[in-house]
């Protein structure tokens, strides 16, 4: 065998064989990941407890090995087939002539918690990379918005572009050419939530000429769970849903109007959690406008941060949500300042110093604050 010697083993004869004490401290590993279901957890317990990786000599003497584990060295121990009693060549593993020092029941159990914590990992990540409302959300004039991204310090901000925009100049084109994608697709989410919670609002928006009172009380109760169900939903079951019954969403200069199919929506109520949006998506027909049902969401555009964000009106019924720790600081700042400005501690803004490593220009924005 070339190349280091993995934990668990000495090399004698250019053969693998079992170091009961290391074999020990490998299975003990393999027992804490399963444990502690975490990789990062795995690592932070070992270093408490000062473990180390192995340590061997060079052909030259020089001693390598021996330090603190991390997250890469310890995922390539636990998918290591070797502790099982396999040998690599090239990219296939086969039964080696050394014995294992793994259990084969936990090295599975080890196996299926790594699997699973990768699903995760991808889910978590597809559902913040997805795009709600693609296809749907253009702007009074019909003007379509498509997904964008953009990653500024390893962060991934998402956005809905303006396609007037990308074919016109920043100078041609007047109205707004990018939406924040989380704050639209919030805000679009908790509207239908509240209408779905809204007892009036079912009766109004899905009752049909002729329809009894019998017939509409299972719909409003299959659009309560429907609201309950929402914000549980993953991002790609959640996509698939909205396209089932939402025709548009309009952005408008102080409101934003979200356009339902009232058939369709009808449809998947009644189909409760058997339906399946694929289907009902193929089977759509075209709507007439006196079909639809619209939903107004009181919100301004306004650009704040270098970012354009969506300001919720006061009177509006959407919650607000999600305070901006950079805002709340700007003001204790300003309001700081402003007190010592009153007790005649500083008589202006260059006398007041530089605290923090703020500039006089941002000293008068919040201030002003």
């Amino acid at each position: 065998m070339g190349g280091p010697v993995p934990l668990g083993y000495n090399l004698e004869a250019r053969k693998l064989i079992p170091n009961p004490t290391e074999a020990g401290l490998v299975r003990n590993i393999f027992a804490l990941y399963l444990k502690l279901g975490c990789v990062w957890k795995l690592m932070a317990q070992l270093n408490r407890e000062n473990v180390k990786t192995k340590t061997w000599v060079t052909k030259t003497g020089a001693r390598l090995g021996g330090v603190s584990f991390g997250r890469g060295h310890l995922y390539c121990l636990l998918r290591n087939r070797l502790y099982i009693g396999e040998i690599r060549h090239r990219d296939r593993w086969y039964p080696g002539e050394h014995p294992g020092i793994v259990p084969r029941d936990l090295w599975e159990k080890v196996q299926a918690q790594l699997n699973g914590n990768l699903r995760t990992h991808r889910n978590r990540a597809r559902d913040q990379a997805s795009s709600l409302l693609t296809g749907l959300i253009e702007d009074a004039e019909g003007n379509r918005f498509t997904p964008s991204f953009t990653i500024k310090r390893g962060r991934r901000y998402r956005y809905y572009v303006s396609q007037d925009a990308t074919k016109n100049s920043a100078g041609e084109c007047e109205k707004p050419t990018r939406l924040p994608a989380h704050e639209v697709e919030r805000r679009v989410t908790e509207r239908l939530q509240g209408f779905l919670k809204s007892d009036g609002e079912i009766f109004d928006g899905l009752s049909l000429t002729g329809d009894r009172p019998a017939v509409l009380k299972p719909l409003v109760a299959a659009a309560q769970r429907l609201a309950a169900k929402l914000p549980s939903l993953p991002s790609d079951d959640l996509r698939d849903l909205l396209a089932c019954f939402l025709q548009r969403v309009i952005i408008r200069e102080n409101d934003i109007q979200v356009m339902i199919r009232r058939n369709d929506l009808r449809q998947l109520l009644e189909c409760g959690d058997h339906v399946i949006a694929a289907n009902l998506v193929r089977l759509r027909k075209p709507t007439e406008p006196d079909e639809l049902i619209c939903l107004t969401i009181e919100a301004r555009r306004k650009q704040y941060g270098g970012e354009v964000h969506l300001v919720v009106a006061p009177n509006s019924s959407v919650p607000v949500r999600h305070p901006r720790p950079a805002l709340i600081k700007a003001v204790v700042r300003g309001r700081a300042w402003y007190e010592k400005l009153l007790d005649g501690k500083i008589v202006d803004i260059k006398s007041r110093g530089n605290p923090g490593g703020t500039s006089t220009a941002y000293s008068k924005v919040r201030e002003s604050l």
